[in-house]
């Protein structure tokens, strides 16, 4: 940090300049009615108050500004860093949040994934927002910009992490207060009932979503100009291309990959998106992995528009890191291969609808979707066990509903049945000599019972090939199940 005694003046005028401008604010604050209190936001200034300041003078000048609201802290707290030259700014920061302030943990209720947990701290969520803002320091050689605000972005305790080009006490503070009042009387009025003198907090549906991966597009992939692929900025503003109810429930699908329910339930909304998933890997649109409760994002969505304004961010598996422009930037694996039409995944929801109704096909649809996973991940003992658990439920199923072709009493039916009398390899032989498993699937079969045995029994390694067959017959079964169900225009061999 630079300690002369001009750049101490520099600070103490900035420090001033920033209490002037929350007083400033107040003023207008106070002059707003109760109910427009209610929409100042995460920009105003009102009280309590806290302003952290994080500035870069050289080789360009550009301040990060962090504003809370937080009732553990003093009000106009005013803390300056900097200023810093550019290469010794990511040193000092190191040292800053290792303070108090900066390591303990956001508020339980913070739209972050793992807030809940009490292990996401303060720091964490400024060092993802930061990883945002350096793509804009750095590029700034390459683009002119107009001095002020460039983003804002949310932080905890109704806070907000403003990136600005410049110093911001170059900036008038009227124009600032201005912006802030007038978009606080646009919110109140948006959300203010014809018949009603009062205004109405903004109802939300709330559910959960997350992204196909490996990464699709949907609809038709987007065109990118070179300079920006050079730059990697990528990023295009997520847009619905599809809206529609399924089993009751409101479903969109964004043409990023990003499938949203409205849903109160989370592990309900993730089994669902499984079924989707398994759905698609079975009709043969595209490959893709399971979902695991860490890559779910809580939304919200404004029931007028059906549109999401709210998302929380997991940011722990490469399925939620292919939204990251960074990451994705230097992640070939991360690059969207696919372009799915979006006729493809109305039909694909639809055939999910019918298999939802059977508990059963269901719970075998996500069993297939895991063991595909495990198996394009090299886990081929997995892939292989859970295989093997779809075909033999396939075989018992199969066997059960020719004893009750026979006629037979249910005192029969469960003596047959009974896995301590009838094991697996009766089953195969008896269905075979029935006709009901051709030579070739009862060959199949036994080579696979006898490996599963080998793996469970004596710790024998699963080849790859063998998995490869496990899941090609779990596949197959499964298809065929569709096919009665639905009809045989559910999959073209």
């Amino acid at each position: 940090m630079q300690d002369s005694p001009e750049f101490e003046q520099e600070r103490q005028k900035l420090k001033e300049w920033l209490l002037e401008l929350v007083e400033k604010f107040r003023e207008e604050y106070n002059r707003l009615s109760d109910e427009e209190k209610q929409f100042v936001g995460n920009t105003g200034y009102q009280p309590p108050c806290q302003i952290e300041v994080f500035w870069i003078n050289e080789p360009v000048e550009w301040q990060i500004l962090v504003m809370t609201h937080d009732s553990t802290r003093s009000d106009k707290e005013i803390i300056i860093n900097g200023p810093y030259k550019g290469h010794e700014f990511f040193s000092e920061l190191e040292k800053i949040m290792n303070e108090d302030r900066w390591n303990r943990a956001i508020p339980p209720d913070s739209p972050y994934y793992g807030a809940k947990t009490g292990t996401i701290r303060y720091s964490d969520i400024f060092a993802g927002i930061l990883h945002n803002f350096k793509q804009y320091i750095e590029s700034s050689i390459f683009h002119k910009r107009q001095k002020g605000v460039i983003i804002v972005w949310w932080f905890p305790n109704n806070g907000s992490c403003q990136l600005i080009y410049g110093r911001i006490d170059k900036l008038s503070h009227e124009e600032l207060i201005t912006k802030i009042i007038k978009s606080t009387k646009e919110r109140k009025n948006r959300n203010i009932s014809p018949t009603s003198e009062h205004p109405e907090k903004e109802e939300r549906l709330k559910g959960y979503g997350t992204y196909f991966y490996p990464p699709v597009w949907i609809g038709g992939a987007p065109k990118f100009s070179f300079v920006q692929r050079v730059t990697g900025n990528e990023f295009i503003p997520p847009k619905t291309v599809l809206s529609t109810k399924f089993n009751n429930k409101h479903l969109l699908v964004q043409f990023d990959g990003f499938i949203g329910i409205v849903h109160e339930n989370e592990h309900e909304a993730l089994k669902w998106i499984n079924i989707i998933f398994g759905i698609a890997l079975l009709l043969d649109i595209v490959e893709c992995y399971i979902a695991r409760e860490d890559e779910i994002s809580e939304v919200e969505l404004d029931p007028k528009t059906m549109k999401i304004i709210r998302m929380t961010t997991p940011i722990t598996t490469l399925r939620t890191y292919q939204v990251d422009p960074v990451v994705s930037k230097y992640a070939y694996h991360l690059r969207r291969r696919k372009v799915i039409p979006k006729e493809d995944i109305g039909r694909v929801i639809k055939v999910a609808e019918s298999v939802i109704r059977d508990n059963e096909l269901s719970n075998n649809v996500i069993l297939l979707l895991s063991a595909f996973t495990h198996y394009e991940e090299s886990e081929y003992p997995h892939a292989f066990v859970i295989s093997w658990i779809i075909i033999e439920k396939y075989l018992s199923q199969l066997w059960k509903d020719y004893l009750k072709e026979r006629g037979l009493n249910k005192k029969r039916i469960k003596k047959l049945t009974n896995s301590n009398l009838w094991h697996m390899d009766h089953i195969l032989e008896v269905l075979n000599l029935l006709g009901k498993i051709d030579n070739n699937t009862y060959k199949l079969l036994m080579n696979l019972k006898s490996k599963r045995n080998k793996f469970i029994h004596d710790g024998k390694a699963v080849e790859k090939e063998d998995a490869k067959k496990a899941l090609d017959l779990a596949i197959s079964i499964l298809r065929n199940k569709i096919k009665e169900i639905i009809g045989d225009g559910s999959h073209e061999e």
